[in-house]
């Protein structure tokens, strides 16, 4: 009984803190950056959590999704790679 107040505290503190990144990501206007730290916790969170994966594969995870969505969350179309016409570019 324990272990399951144990895990819940564990994902109400992961959640919480996620919670919380994003909503001072959306004060200060940089919500790309808020939002991959915040979802970066809670994939360490989960992987050990959940997954009972070690604690430092944990971090690692962290830091692979959040150097992976802010990559994602700042890439740009060149439209003049695509083919086809998209806004008069050929």
């Amino acid at each position: 009984m324990g272990v399951l107040v144990a895990f819940g505290f564990e994902l109400i503190i992961g959640a919480a803190l996620a919670i919380i990144l994003s909503i001072i990501g959306l004060f200060f206007g940089h919500i790309i950056l808020f939002d991959s730290i915040a979802l970066a916790i809670a994939s360490g969170f989960a992987a050990n959590g959940i997954l009972h994966i070690h604690p430092a594969l944990s971090i690692v995870i962290g830091m692979v999704v959040l150097v992976a969505l802010y990559w994602l969350q700042n890439t740009k179309v060149d439209p003049k790679r695509i083919s086809g016409t998209i806004g008069g570019y050929r």
